[in-house]
């Protein structure tokens, strides 16, 4: 399948992406093949623990590049400070795995502040998507970390998507991050592949509802739906 970078690169975007070699480290034989070609990205630095603060600064520093080329850009930042081993010097909320986590949300959240004050400046019609991965567990159903189970700790995840020009509000319907792709590109008025399986998440975005959406999750053994407040 086309990564969005490839599919963006036709319509004469340039992309970078800031990412660890841990991303997709589980299904590693199935990804290898993108993690070869940096996922398509034009620029991509794949690294291991770079602070949240300096990919803040290989962002800022893609985008101001292809602002000054006077390119359409895609970026893509990932912080792996909320994760496991959580950083044992990381204690300003306390000791505890937990806590260390914690401290390691907030470095990020800081780093984050950082860059939309400089979006907010500079690149004020950008579209913004923050999101996670998964979640983790500190023994909430017995077990620790993520990958296990899909209970919500796990697999329920932030998600925000700031529109220029679209009032902030929050949408009740349960989503799912494949639909990332597909919004993306309705958001940025480009037609969707026909083998690109992702809805179009816009019109919730807009204030629309979909009472019958649903968001699916799967795992070693085990299947999940979600529709309005009920999980199967």
């Amino acid at each position: 399948h086309e990564t969005l970078p490839e599919i963006l690169r036709r319509f004469r975007y340039r992309s970078g992406g800031f990412f660890t070699r841990a991303v997709f480290f589980i299904d590693r034989a199935r990804f290898e093949p993108y993690l070869r070609t940096g996922y398509g990205f034009d620029l991509a630095r794949i690294e291991y623990e770079t602070p949240a603060s300096e990919r803040v600064a290989q962002t800022i520093e893609f985008l101001e590049k292809q602002r000054a080329e006077k390119r359409l850009a895609l970026t893509w930042t990932h912080f792996f400070e909320p994760h496991e081993p959580y950083d044992p010097a990381c204690t300003r909320f306390g000791s505890s795995d937990e806590q260390r986590y914690d401290c390691e949300i907030a470095a990020v959240d800081e780093a984050l502040g950082a860059l939309f004050a400089w979006l907010d400046a500079e690149l004020p019609d950008a579209i913004v998507v923050l999101f996670a991965d998964h979640g983790e567990e500190f023994g909430d159903h017995g077990g620790r970390y993520h990958g296990t189970t899909l209970y919500d700790e796990q697999v329920r995840v932030p998600l925000a998507i700031r529109v220029p020009g679209v009032a902030p509000g929050t949408v009740p319907e349960p989503v799912g991050l494949v639909d990332l792709v597909g919004t993306l590109l309705s958001l940025l008025e480009l037609p969707v592949p026909a083998r690109v399986r992702s809805r179009d998440l816009s019109p919730l975005i807009a204030g629309a509802r979909a009472p019958d959406h649903a968001a699916f999750a799967e795992g070693e053994g085990s299947l999940m739906v979600v529709r309005g407040g009920l999980k199967l």
